[in-house]
């Protein structure tokens, strides 16, 4: 018959060893598993000598307090630990500390079981990672999305704005919660609207492209902007729409007074007597009239 020594000794794979108390807060090895020995690079030896006989210092001290936390409470206890390994490597194990009660209720021995799980906790340790990677990462995009000098909303698939950012507050003169909620067409100049929903149709359908809208703000003042609809793209489903809006009115204005200068400057050259020539960087002759 498969004796009870046998199976803790080679058939299981956990790291199992027992421990005596003795006197001045000693502890005494009486047994090891094959498990135990073959990781920690221990013999038989190590039966009959104290903690601080097999392991190192530090582990040794650990190991030691939890033990007098077991004999003192005299119920199972549970912690985790690195240790130290033959290969040099460092494992991380679950320790189970199951006290052995004499007649006299008088804690004589300790069955510790070790059990390797650095596996879990270095999948754990990488999720915590990523995990505060992404928060990085959404903050960093939120930062984006907040300071953007330019007004940026998102609407749902129907249209419907469902957020928006600070520039977004200054350029139409709403807050942020009274435009939640409304269809982004509605502010839209009448003769736009219909373009405004193609933009939309063709977002939907995943195009990229820059439009010219007007809006109307809060005020009713009319805005000449220029429009980006970004679709939002989520485990490969559309999900919403980022609408990227930037103010043109002072570059329309510019272009304005520049074209209202070039012709001022064309009727006037056309219109005198006097030869009127005219040198780039270069002197390079870009204008000349006879």
């Amino acid at each position: 018959n498969l004796s009870l020594v046998k199976a803790l000794m080679y058939g299981i794979p956990e790291m199992v060893f027992i421990l005596r108390g003795e006197e001045k807060k000693q502890f005494i090895c009486e047994f090891l598993n094959t498990s135990l020995k073959n990781r920690l690079n221990l013999t038989h030896e190590a039966v009959g000598k104290s903690l601080h006989g097999i392991l190192s210092e530090e582990p040794a001290n650990k190991l030691q307090k939890e033990c007098m936390e077991v004999i003192k409470k005299k119920k199972i206890h549970l912690f985790e630990e690195y240790i130290k390994i033959k290969t040099g490597d460092r494992i991380y194990v679950e320790i189970t500390l199951t006290p052995i009660l004499n007649e006299d209720e008088v804690c004589t021995h300790i069955v510790a079981l070790a059990k390797d799980i650095t596996t879990e906790r270095l999948i754990e340790i990488e999720k915590m990672k990523s995990q505060s990677q992404l928060a990085a990462t959404e903050s960093e995009y939120r930062s984006l999305y907040d300071h953007n000098p330019d007004a940026i909303f998102k609407i749902d698939l129907e249209g419907y704005i469902t957020s928006g950012n600070r520039a977004l507050e200054q350029l139409s003169g709403y807050t942020v919660n009274e435009l939640i909620g409304e269809f982004f067409i509605d502010f839209v100049e009448t003769k736009d609207k219909e373009e405004a929903k193609e933009c939309l149709a063709q977002a939907l359908n995943g195009e990229l492209r820059d439009y010219r809208l007007n809006f109307l703000g809060k005020s009713g003042t009319l805005m000449g902007c220029l429009v980006k609809l970004t679709p939002i793209i989520l485990d490969g489903r559309q999900t919403g729409i980022f609408v990227g809006v930037k103010d043109m009115r002072e570059l329309d204005k510019l272009a304005s007074n520049y074209m209202e200068s070039e012709e001022k400057f064309r009727i006037i050259a056309e219109n005198v007597q006097d030869v009127i020539i005219l040198l780039n960087e270069k002197q390079e002759y870009i204008y000349i009239t006879f």
